[in-house]
């Protein structure tokens, strides 16, 4: 049953309203009361779904309580009941997302229907929420498992800028910085004795550590990692340097909560600063290399001096001369990904629907910006998706679909990543 409650200051109305037997259309009135002030404080300590509320009421009208109870619960369904038929109420309560304009006096059966009209909505979004959640889950599976690819791929060999922006865009990753560092985690035992886990102890190993792992590092907008599950190495790409040591010792604090699981101490290394993403797998490498030399329970990192970078970073773009024909191109291609990014498109849809090269396209998006393809790309998605999160009532991972993002959990890491805030924080600071 759905949870209503009725205001209206004439008491009357509230009387007639509260007489009918609402349970046989599915519907439990949980109270009346007589204007906004009282409405307010009801919905904040009762769950409701459905709210029927007067415009003209003393102390607090219809209206400006729509506009607050909007603020405090966008998916409470709202039927407005005036006595004016005015057109001016009608398009406010239309850009607050009334979901029903009836006027006085009412006509039971319209209500009736009105209100029959909202169930069938409340059904449906829980038919589509619970699609949804199917979609997210296999979207989830999918988006991992290109993740686990391409990552494979990325620190093991040098690849391609195309295939580096193909890699990024299916599997949504950002790897945007100056350079980037890989580092690796060791379960010591599972090199030196691999014989003492049974096969169901080393999958939840590693499952765990897969969960452990991306929540506070994944999850947290620090990289990305892989792990090797023939011998459990745990590689962290990153592009921050400052703070490394630090999120380190706390990734290896809480790491130490599982030892009994592990049953082993746990060491850290750290590969050679690289300037280009295509150049992670030379970090890898290092990373590597420096744990063969280590002992048991080590934490082996470069020191301040050595993530400096020893002035290794990449020239600013800025101070490039770039030419009217390349700023021209690129300014082409901005045009079609901001009138497209709503869907899945391709750098080499870019490229054919500007007519050039997509290679010769890639090259020219980070000379002119100073970023990639695919950090554009998710940069519009995130400015459209803070337009809608201020000036709509549409459910978070309805903006991210909207926007062009497959997975609600990506769109609210890659928007944290980028705003420094959830879409659910966003929202409450800046939303109406």
């Amino acid at each position: 049953m759905l949870n209503m409650l009725i205001v209206d200051d004439e008491a009357d109305i509230r009387e007639s309203l509260a007489m009918y037997n609402w349970s046989q259309s599915g519907i439990k009135l949980s109270a009346t009361v007589q204007h906004g002030i009282e409405a307010l404080q009801w919905i904040e300590e009762n769950h409701i779904d459905l709210l029927i509320t007067d415009i003209r009421m003393p102390i607090m009208d219809g209206l400006e309580l729509v506009k607050r109870v909007r603020a405090f619960d966008p998916y409470i369904k709202i039927i407005v009941l005036s006595g004016f038929d005015d057109f001016d109420y009608a398009r406010t309560c239309i850009r607050y997302g009334v979901s029903e304009y009836l006027l006085k006096p009412i006509d039971r059966m319209k209500l009736i229907e009105a209100i029959d009209r909202l169930k069938t909505i409340f059904l449906q979004e829980e038919e589509r929420e619970e699609r949804n959640r199917l979609l997210e889950k296999r979207s989830n599976f999918l988006i991992r498992s290109l993740r686990r690819g391409f990552l494979d791929r990325l620190l093991t060999k040098p690849l391609s800028v195309y295939e580096i922006e193909d890699g990024c865009l299916s599997s949504e990753m950002i790897l945007e910085g100056n350079s980037f560092v890989v580092i690796l985690i060791r379960i010591d035992q599972a090199v030196l004795n691999r014989h003492i886990y049974t096969e169901s102890e080393w999958k939840l190993i590693t499952f765990t550590l897969e969960n452990i792992i991306t929540e506070l590092w994944d999850d947290e907008g620090h990289g990305y990692q892989f792990i090797n599950r023939d011998n459990n190495y745990c590689y962290l790409i990153t592009a921050e340097h400052s703070p490394l040591f630090e999120l380190l010792k706390q990734i290896r604090k809480q790491l130490y909560r599982f030892r009994g699981l592990f049953r082993s101490t746990l060491s850290f290394a750290i590969g050679q600063p690289v300037t280009s993403v295509a150049d992670i797998y030379l970090s890898r490498q290092k990373a590597d290399k420096r744990m063969l030399e280590l002992d048991e329970d080590s934490f082996e990192l470069l020191n301040e001096h050595d993530l400096m970078l020893q002035n290794t970073h990449r020239p600013s773009h800025q101070s490039k001369n770039i030419s009217g024909s390349s700023q021209n191109i690129v300014n082409k291609a901005k045009g079609y990904i901001y009138h497209n990014c709503h869907r899945a498109i391709t750098l080499s849809e870019v490229a054919q629907a500007i007519h050039v090269n997509s290679s010769y396209l890639s090259h020219l998006f980070s000379e002119v910006t100073g970023n990639t393809y695919v950090y554009y790309l998710t940069a519009c998605r995130t400015e459209k998706a803070k337009e809608l999160l201020e000036n709509s009532h549409y459910k978070i991972y309805e903006i991210g679909e909207l926007v062009g993002f497959r997975n609600p959990r990506y769109f609210s890491s890659i928007f944290r990543k980028l705003t420094g805030m959830t879409p659910n924080e966003y929202r409450n600071q800046r939303g109406t």
